[in-house]
């Protein structure tokens, strides 16, 4: 017997060479009897009937579930559907045992069921069998995650995310598609977003970093352009390994979805976490990869981006020096510059950030987990 943890669909192949995509939302019974009616050829006499009792029932059941499909706004594959007061409401009770027989194949996509705003996740795809041209495809991001190897199965891993700023609540679909055997598999799976109540700062600063002259207007359009070309960079080779390295041993002043109040003026939330440093400090790379951006920008002062592979971009504001250059590579633990107060910043502190494909998520989140803590739901 094989146990598979966080499920959420499964794909039953039976001797007969059939097969067919499992909603984890299917009790086990349902399951279990699904995988008998492949087994047509019985020595019992009344096999039959009960063969055309369980076809019937399960006819039944898609029919129920198709037109449920059919019913709820926003549900169609690749929607996003209506917001759920739970992820208990807003997505059907995952599996977290399925078992079937032995010389059947077993296809698995595995990731929390409900994640909270602004939260960093994991997809992972898992099969017996070879996987190839594997693509996940996220709030109209598609992504190529990494394939390897791991304990005898093929495994695709994904990092995914939310953006507290331009994302919302609710009920969000996961698309997966790989070939198997030459076969295409398809699964699109709910993921609850649940709202997240981040605390209130307010910050008292020089006005003209609360909002920049006019004069500074073509050098701020200037400096958000470049940061979009870089946060649109998704090179295919993962380099990056969790939990990733606090890039300052500091402690963190100022977290991740902080609403700022700046001279009483709502503005945008905080989408990284600040880390107390005193000038000079060395600034690490929190993991290998690529330099992509390397200037001085207005707001965010002396800034150094690093591509890691697979979506992941780190961020590293307010240097008082930049010791790295864009196109340079960098190892874990490399010196990418010193730490200081310049762009807009009430003292000397390092702004750490991540990007997961374009979307800036927690990464408080991230240099304290690995992949299988980020497997688990982090809502209460």
């Amino acid at each position: 017997m094989a146990g598979i943890k966080h499920g959420c669909f499964v794909l039953l192949r039976g001797r007969g060479g059939n097969t067919t995509p499992f909603p984890s939302a299917l009790s086990h019974e349902v399951a279990e009897s699904r995988a008998v009616e492949y087994d047509s050829v019985s020595p019992y006499g009344d096999h039959k009937e009960k063969y055309t009792v369980r076809f019937w029932n399960l006819t039944l059941l898609a029919v129920m579930l198709f037109s449920s499909l059919l019913l709820t706004p926003g549900a169609s594959l690749g929607q996003e559907a209506a917001p759920a007061s739970s992820a208990q409401e807003a997505v059907a009770d995952q599996s977290e045992n399925q078992q079937v027989s032995e010389g059947e194949e077993i296809f698995v996509l595995a990731h929390p069921a409900a994640v909270s705003l602004g939260q960093p996740f994991v997809a992972r795809l898992t099969s017996s069998r070879p996987l190839e041209d594997v693509r996940v495809s996220w709030m109209d991001k598609d992504v190529r995650p990494s394939v390897g190897d791991w304990n005898g199965k093929y495994v695709a891993l994904a990092l995914l995310g939310t953006d507290v700023l331009y994302n919302k609540p609710g009920v969000h679909y996961l698309r997966v598609s790989a070939l198997v055997d030459g076969e295409l598999r398809t699964f699109n799976h709910p993921v609850a977003v649940q709202k997240k109540q981040y605390p209130e700062q307010r910050l008292t600063l020089e006005q003209k970093m609360v909002t920049a002259p006019p004069k500074q207007s073509e050098r701020v359009a200037r400096d958000r352009k470049a940061v979009r070309a870089a946060l649109s960079t998704i090179s295919p080779e993962r380099k990056w390994t969790l939990p990733l390295l606090r890039p300052v041993s500091g402690k963190v002043t100022s977290l991740y979805g902080y609403r700022r109040i700046l001279n009483g003026q709502p503005k945008n939330p905080h989408r990284g976490l600040d880390m107390r440093a005193a000038v000079g400090t060395p600034v690490k790379a929190c993991e290998k990869g690529v330099v992509i951006l390397s200037d001085d920008h207005y707001y965010a002062g002396n800034s150094v981006y690093v591509d890691h592979g697979n979506g992941v971009i780190s961020m590293y504001f307010h240097l008082s020096e930049r010791k790295v250059e864009a196109g340079q590579s960098v190892e874990r633990g490399d010196v990418i510059g010193l730490a200081g107060a310049t762009g807009r910043a009430t003292g000397p502190h390092l702004h750490f950030g991540v990007a997961v494909q374009g979307r800036m998520v927690d990464p408080q989140t991230l240099v304290t987990s690995d992949v299988d803590d980020l497997l688990r739901p982090d809502v209460e």
